[in-house]
C-alpha cells in the first residue's frame, strides 16, 4: 500500500482536493435550490390554470374538467400528484408524488400537466454546450 502512495505526486492530490471542492460546491448549491420557496403549477390546455405555494402542513384537492376526462389532482405539504383520472391509461397517475423543482406529471387526455417550480431552478431551461 505505501508503494502505491509513493507513486502519487503533490500534484495528484492537489487535483484530488480540487476535484472534491468542486463536488462539494455543486452539491451545496442544489442543496440551497432545494429550500427556496417552491409553488406547485397546474397547466391545462398550455396555460396556467392555477398556482399554488407549497409549504408544510398544506394540503388540498383540486378537480380539473376537461371535454371527456376529469382529474383530481392532490397536494400535500411540499408535493403534489395527480389522484384519479378517469382516462384510459392513468399514466398521470402512475407518476406518484412530484416534490423536487423541475419534476412534472402529465395527462395526456386531458392536456394538463402538473409541476413544481420554485427559485432558480423553475426558470432554467437550457442546453449548455
Amino acid at each position: 500500500m505505501r508503494n502505491k502512495l509513493k507513486q502519487f505526486k503533490i500534484g495528484d492530490f492537489l487535483i484530488f482536493a480540487v476535484i472534491l471542492a468542486l463536488a462539494a460546491g455543486i452539491w451545496a448549491r442544489f442543496a440551497v435550490m432545494q429550500t427556496e420557496a417552491a409553488y406547485g403549477e397546474i397547466w391545462k390546455d398550455g396555460a396556467l390554470y392555477e398556482r399554488i405555494k407549497l409549504e408544510e402542513g398544506y394540503q388540498t384537492t383540486i378537480t380539473v374538467k376537461g371535454e371527456s376526462v376529469t382529474n383530481v389532482i392532490e397536494v400535500d405539504g411540499l408535493r403534489m400528484r395527480v389522484a384519479q383520472a378517469d382516462c384510459h391509461d392513468h399514466v398521470c397517475v402512475s407518476s406518484g408524488w412530484i416534490e423536487r423543482t423541475g419534476q412534472i406529471a402529465v395527462c395526456l387526455p386531458n392536456k394538463l400537466e402538473i409541476k413544481i417550480t420554485g427559485g432558480q431552478a423553475a426558470d432554467v431551461d437550457a442546453v449548455v454546450g
